[in-house]
């Protein structure tokens, strides 16, 4: 609805969030390459939930965002990913980042540190939910134990929308990213649906 008003007065539990499912791949499928079109795409399309499967790049010793079985190698830096993000993103409507990690292991604090980096040299704290609403705040006065009890008043505040960022699994290291850390879901999670991208879809 485009009545903000109305928007304001509700909880991201009372939507449906419209989604991609990898991202970054060119087909949307779980085979075949990623590229930084393929985000722009979504966006295009509308997209408000933006799912990121995380590996990482052991030659490198870095994170990159792109598939589990990635036959191209084109897994991507994730600082091109976010800004690739930022560019085509409506500034005036909340958006999810759904960062997926594949790591079995925790990622420890130098990784996660420069995720938590990359995200906010890209968008700054000032266009992300506040840390009060932070799943891993022992402060949290909010009462908001998951992504779903934060109010739409605090993803979209006067012309501008939030970001929020979820993932797949506890961070048990000690890391900057857990301040911004807005929700822990799977896959199944109820709020949100899935479409998938026909590779032959043009704009």
């Amino acid at each position: 609805t485009p009545d903000k008003g109305s928007i304001c007065n509700l909880f991201a539990r009372d939507y449906y969030w419209p989604c991609s499912y990898n991202t970054c791949s060119i087909d949307g499928a779980n085979f075949g390459g990623t590229m930084e079109y393929a985000v722009q795409r979504v966006l295009e399309l509308g997209a408000k939930v933006l799912h990121l499967p995380v590996f990482i790049d052991y030659d490198n010793m870095k994170l990159v965002i792109g598939m589990k079985n990635n036959i191209n190698n084109t897994n991507l830096p994730v600082s091109d990913v976010l800004s690739t993000i930022n560019k085509y993103r409506n500034k005036s409507y909340p958006l999810v980042l759904y960062f997926e990690f594949n790591a079995k292991d925790d990622l420890g604090n130098i990784l996660l540190d420069n995720l938590y980096d990359n995200i906010v040299d890209t968008f700054t704290l000032n266009n992300i939910v506040s840390n009060q609403y932070s799943i891993y705040n022992s402060n949290n006065t909010k009462d908001a134990k998951h992504f779903g009890d934060i109010p739409m008043s605090e993803m979209i505040i006067g012309n501008s929308g939030k970001i929020s960022i979820l993932i797949n699994k506890p961070i048990v290291t000690s890391t900057k990213l857990k301040n911004i850390i807005h929700g822990k879901i799977n896959k199944d999670f109820q709020y949100f649906k899935l479409y998938t991208l026909n590779r032959n879809q043009t704009i």
